[in-house]
């Protein structure tokens, strides 16, 4: 179970622990703000946390409403996605080594052999990274200009026809 889980868990435990029960959920302005930030950094969407806590709809946008440390929580939550979201970004455009396993079988037993990977960097994600930090000097946008005799402006000559003057005889 990885740590963001685990910390999940725990403050749903402990949330549980305080209210047990049926009654209508008690909002804790400690705990909640906390489990709600772990859910959204996870890309938990609405109903998903609504679901993970236990809460109605309406519960949720009363205390997102009503709560600031709650509204700050999925704030912070969405930054934190962000974060590790443009880091992973970071990481495919430069390339990067990372610790992987490889199971082999040798003698009928499996065989876990640990193994640095290097992974290469992506064209598309230096591309998508260049062209937004520096627009200037990689962007893939082209300026066309019109330009007439001398670098007046074109003249367009504009004609209107009557409809059936060109139509086919059948």
């Amino acid at each position: 179970m990885s740590k963001k889980r685990e910390k999940i868990n725990t403050i749903k435990n402990e949330i549980v622990s305080k209210h047990p029960g049926g009654r209508p959920p008690t909002y804790d302005n400690e705990l909640h703000p906390l489990l709600v930030k772990a859910l959204v950094s996870k890309n938990f969407t609405n109903a998903k946390i609504i679901e993970e806590m236990a809460i109605s709809e309406k519960t949720f946008y009363t205390w997102k409403n009503e709560h600031s440390e709650f509204s700050q929580g999925i704030i912070d939550g969405k930054k934190e996605l962000l974060g590790q979201v443009e880091r992973s970004l970071y990481h495919k455009a430069i390339g990067c080594k990372r610790k992987s396993k490889k199971i082999f079988q040798f003698q009928g037993e499996p065989v876990i052999v640990p193994y640095v990977e290097v992974v290469d960097p992506d064209i598309q994600a230096i591309k998508y990274i260049l062209n937004n930090r520096d627009p200037e000097n990689w962007s893939e946008k082209q300026n066309l200009e019109l330009a007439g005799k001398d670098g007046q402006l074109p003249v367009f000559r504009v004609e209107f026809v009557e409809p059936n003057k060109y139509k086919k005889d059948e």
